[in-house]
């Protein structure tokens, strides 16, 4: 075990397991992604994308589908800022189409959690959707390269 006090966390200090802030941050975004219902192939693909970039390996993903099953709150604290989280969560929102009332209160549910002041949640939410097009870009191209589609 390691205990973190991270810079973006003033008022985060916790006991962690060497692992668990990427299936934590992984957590957030299923509980997103499966809060209208059903999971879209579109959500499973922008998952993969964010599991790649904190590092994560398919154990970890898989753990933090397993934990969706019996964990429905939001989880802060993670070694990625809670500000990066905010951005994915509401990109993975939009990834099937326009944001449910359903996936915008997990999304709101991880704002009280986190402590985030409403205007910087404002501004958050519109680098996100600003950054939605070049996401879904780049997970389209990266299943296209996973399908052998194309080359890399």
């Amino acid at each position: 075990m390691v205990r973190v006090t991270h810079p973006h966390y003033l008022y985060v200090s916790a006991i962690i397991m060497p692992g668990t802030w990427k299936s934590s941050y992984l957590l957030n975004l299923v509980l997103v992604a499966k809060a209208n219902g059903e999971v879209k192939p579109i959500e499973v693909l922008y998952l993969s994308r964010c599991r790649s970039k904190v590092d994560g390996n398919h154990q970890t993903l898989a753990d933090s589908i397993m934990r969706s099953y019996w964990e429905n709150e939001t989880r802060t604290g993670a070694l990625i800022s809670d500000e990066v989280t905010l951005k994915d969560m509401v990109i993975m929102a939009m990834s099937d189409g326009e944001m449910t009332k359903d996936e915008n209160d997990v999304v709101f549910r991880f704002v009280d959690v986190a402590h985030i002041c409403a205007q910087r949640v404002e501004m958050l939410m519109r680098e996100a959707v600003m950054r939605f097009n070049d996401e879904m870009k780049a997970v389209n191209h990266e299943n296209e390269i996973r399908m052998g589609r194309i080359g890399m």
